[in-house]
This record gives C-alpha cells, structure tokens and sequence, in this order.
C-alpha cells in the first residue's frame, strides 16, 4: 500500500478527503498517483482486495477506485462489499472492457457511482474525482438529489384570442397563469389564435411575453397560425426558454424524456428546449448516471450523446436492449459522420448529426 503525501499539509489544520485506488496493474496505479498528485486528497494505492476491505472498515474513505478485472476478485464483488461497510463511500469502477453487462448488475443494486473507461483523459477523470467529491454526502446520484418536477401533471393550455384586444390585457392573463401559489407550471402552452389582429404594435406585445417568461424563470410553448411568432423569435435569436409551434398537433402528448450529454453548456441547452415544449425531462452527463437514471424510472425517450466521459455512449442502448426495456434512443453526435458512427448500431432507432435544430429535437421527440 502506498500513500501519496506529496502535499504535506498537516493534519490538525485541515481533514483532506480518502481516494482508495486498487488495481492490479502497479503502472496504472502509479499512473493515478500522478494524476492526483496535486489535488486536495489523501491518496492510497493498492494491489490488495483485503487492503480496501480493512481501509474501509478502519477509518473514513470518501471514495475508491477499482479495476473491474483483478485476479482475485472483480472489481464489483469488491466495491459490494465495500457498499455494505460503509454506504456512504463513492464507488467507482475502472474498466477497459466495452461491455457494460458485466457492470449493470452492480449498477443496478447501487454498489457502482461512475465508470471510468481506459485509456482515459486526464483532465475528465480528474473532473469527475472532483465533482463526486464535491457532491458528498450523497454521491450525487441518489433520488434526493435529482430536480423534482414542479407538477407531474398535463401541460397547462390558455387558448388567448387576440383578436381586437390590447397587448396589456392578454399579457396580465398570462401572469395571472405563470404567477401560480406553486410558481408557474410546469408545463404551459399560450396558444395565440388571431395574433395579427392585436391591437397594438405586434413586436411589443411578443417582447412582453419574453420578459414574463423570463422573469418568473419558466418555460413555455407558444401556438401560433400565422407564423408571426416564429419569425419574430427567430429575427431575436438567443436561447430563450420557449419555443413556437404553428399549431398544438405539432406539440404531441407531453414524454418523459432522459438526455445524456457529457457537455454542460449542450445539455442545459437540451432540458431548456424541452422542457419549453412541455416535456418532462432529466438530464445526466454520464453511461454511470444514465443506467441509474433508467433503473430507478420509466421514460418516454433517451436523447443519446455517443461521446461521453465515463464510456461510449452506445453503452446506454446496450443496457436499454439487454433489459429489455421499451424505451426509444435517438443518438445525438458530432461523431456521426465518421464511417464507424454511420453504420446500424443497436438499439439505435435514430441519429441526428451536431449541428441538429431546435426543430430537429422537437420532432424526434415527439415522433418517437
């Protein structure tokens, strides 16, 4: 067992968190060490199963790192074990075998946090040690921690018929719906009939619906005929937390959708376009995540990234196929124009190419 005091702060002036690393390639643990060398953590290596068994049992470990594939036991019997001495540990597998179904089980039972795929990228692993590290006590994978949903109910409808009324009216019937006791809904659509028959300047009175929205941090579906609103959103551009139908068949039935995108600008983008038509939706950035995710819940739909941090995308449909579960994934990638990524892939039901539309999405969304 080796311990990395590279840092040397003294004990009584700060408590640094335990990372446990066990695999039974000394290369590769030494190549841990390094990659840890600098961060604010107790490191301990090991080639012994036993060794992290007394650890954990001995003194506090906030998080382990185990190969998947040791001579003595595999890395998910360890960390099993690991779970039942002390739940609170953050178990994460290393791994450099494609197959996930060796790891499902494990995932499934809550012994397994993340994957961690060889050869990995410096700068993702040291991210991921950080953010679970930062996320105690929970892991950031248990079910307090996921964003509840504001109302599990249908979408909210307000039919506004614009014809001769002023801007001010109809924008006070919309606050008086986004200004709920709860908050706003969940899921609302304004459906604008006769729009260009306002009284008043046309542009106004859609600047004032942005600001509403905006303002009360909600997301909503416009409905409009006459095409004005799209255009006029369009001529705005920006990422607004609303989008524009032409008519509420365009909408489809409000679905339960689970996005798995490994970049955090690309995936608030996703929940804020979906949930802006009305859909319910999670959103995880890793295979780790995204099995936990589709073990705990149902959904309607798998917005699928092939690149992620942890593994292949193409990890996720494989879990949806070998569980059997009746869930659709639509792949989403800028990988997908390389000849490996065009050829059929399981479980795959269709792909859009980065960089997909707004519309794009929606439609996928709600042809599935």
């Amino acid at each position: 067992m080796e311990v990395d005091e590279s840092r040397g702060e003294p004990p009584v002036m700060t408590q640094r968190q335990v990372v446990v690393c066990i695999d039974d390639d000394a290369p590769v643990l030494s190549a841990i060490r390094r990659l840890l060398r600098h961060e604010p953590y107790e490191v301990i290596t090991t080639l012994d199963p036993s060794e992290v068994i007394h650890l954990v049992g001995s003194r506090e470990v906030n998080l382990i790192i185990a190969d998947q594939r040791m001579p003595v036991m595999l890395g998910t019997e360890l960390l099993k074990t690991v779970r039942r001495k002390s739940p609170e540990t953050i178990c994460v597998i290393l791994t450099g075998h494609a197959d996930l179904s060796d790891i499902a089980g494990a995932m499934n039972d809550g012994a397994v946090d993340r994957l961690i795929r060889k050869p990995w990228d410096d700068l993702s692993f040291r991210k991921m040690i950080r953010d679970l590290l930062d996320r105690r006590p929970t892991a950031g994978l248990d079910d307090d921690e996921v964003e509840p949903s504001k109302d599990s109910g249908e979408r909210v409808v307000l039919h506004l018929d614009c014809e001769g009324r002023r801007a001010a009216e109809i924008l006070s019937q919309i606050s008086d719906t986004l200004d709920g006791p709860q908050g706003p809904p969940a899921r609302v659509v304004f459906v604008l009939d006769n729009l260009l028959k306002i009284s008043g300047p046309l542009t106004v009175f859609l600047s004032g619906i942005v600001g509403r929205i905006i303002n009360r941090g909600a997301r909503a579906a416009l409905v409009d005929g006459s095409g004005a609103a799209g255009t006029f959103f369009e001529l705005v551009g920006g990422r607004l937390p609303l989008v524009v139908f032409r008519s509420e068949a365009e909408l489809g039935p409000p679905k339960k959708v689970l996005v798995v995108e490994g970049k955090s600008d690309y995936l608030e983008y996703l929940r804020t376009l979906i949930e802006s038509a009305g859909h319910e939706c999670e959103g995880v950035a890793s295979v780790g995540e995204a099995v936990n995710r589709l073990s705990a819940r149902s959904f309607d739909l798998v917005l699928l990234d092939l690149v992620l941090p942890d593994a292949e995308g193409l990890e996720v449909a494989r879990f949806i196929l070998e569980r059997q579960l009746a869930t659709p994934v639509v792949a989403i990638s800028g990988a997908l124009d390389r000849p490996a990524e065009a050829s059929p892939q399981p479980g795959i039901r269709r792909r859009l190419s980065m960089p997909y539309s707004a519309r794009e999405i929606l439609d996928a969304i709600r042809d599935s």
